[in-house]
């Protein structure tokens, strides 16, 4: 919120043009789904990315979609909005891909990478130095490239093709699959393709950062129906659910943005606010 208060006061550059979509139409559809502008679910339907899938068939359509992409050469990533959805998608995605798994090496939270894994790393470390220039950091995807009995990991740069040994505690500490993402763990993030997955609580900057990662196609799957939990059945959201276009339109419709502190103290004191509340009081 400090930001966005020291543009509205004294102004700020912007950046007009955006350089990561081949299509100028995709880029025009991040942006309006930045400001919540639902015109960007026209672009979605018209160009197919929008998708509603069930529940219990999320995970594999979108490994589905994923396994397509990266098949034909793109650099493809999928984006959940839970840590226990990520690690189905990364699960299953490594399943996919037919990497001998006779030998692994632990990670983080459980997981578990062999040789040829795409990982990605949670932490900047500039003692871990890839060049002269640059450093391991936080949202780095690697493809694993060998094993140490140590429990470090030698690992490629999936952009720079640059080499680095990844040391044990810091493999332990800080390293993950990279085939799939939260929202906040995808910012940052450039792919030719991206494959997300949106439960419906999601506010419209989430959507903005999942909706705009892929230079080429951006693609949405809203999960719908049930869990499969018979104690659920009854659910008015299972008995009655929302579609795929108006849970999106819900979502575009969530401001989530954070109010700086001096923003709400500023409101709190703000003689036309305290009047707006005293007619309502009198008018119930």
């Amino acid at each position: 919120g400090v930001l966005r208060d020291l543009a509205q006061q004294h102004g700020a550059l912007t950046l007009s043009e955006l350089m990561r979509f081949r299509d100028p139409a995709e880029a025009g559809a991040t942006l309006a789904a930045r400001d919540g502008d639902s015109s960007a679910i026209g672009f979605w339907l018209d160009n197919d990315r929008l998708h509603a899938v069930a529940q219990l068939a999320g995970v594999d359509t979108v490994v589905d979609a994923w396994h397509t992409d990266t098949t034909a050469g793109r650099e493809s990533l999928m984006i959940a909005p839970t840590r226990d959805l990520v690690l189905q998608l990364n699960e299953a995605a490594r399943n996919r891909t037919g990497i001998d798994r006779t030998t692994e090496q632990p990670l983080r939270d459980g997981q578990t990478a062999s040789v040829g894994d795409l990982i990605i790393t949670r932490h900047n470390n500039r003692k871990l130095r890839i060049s002269a220039t640059d450093f391991v950091k936080n949202g780095d995807r690697w493809t694993v490239t060998g094993l140490a009995g140590d429990g470090a990991l030698t690992v490629q740069h999936r952009g720079s093709g640059r080499m680095l040994r990844l040391p044990a505690d810091y493999v332990a500490q800080h390293v993950d699959l990279g085939y799939a993402v939260t929202v906040h763990g995808a910012q940052g993030a450039t792919v030719d393709t991206c494959h997300a997955i949106f439960a419906g609580v999601e506010t419209r900057q989430l959507a903005y950062v999942a909706t705009s990662r892929g230079r080429e196609a951006n693609h949405l799957y809203v999960l719908v129906g049930g869990s499969g939990d018979e104690h659920d059945a009854i659910r008015p959201e299972v008995l009655s659910p929302a579609t795929a276009v108006e849970t999106i339109e819900t979502i575009l419709g969530r401001d989530g943005s954070q109010t700086s502190a001096t923003t709400s103290i500023s409101v709190e004191h703000d003689p036309a606010a305290w009047l707006g509340r005293i007619v309502a009081i009198y008018t119930d």
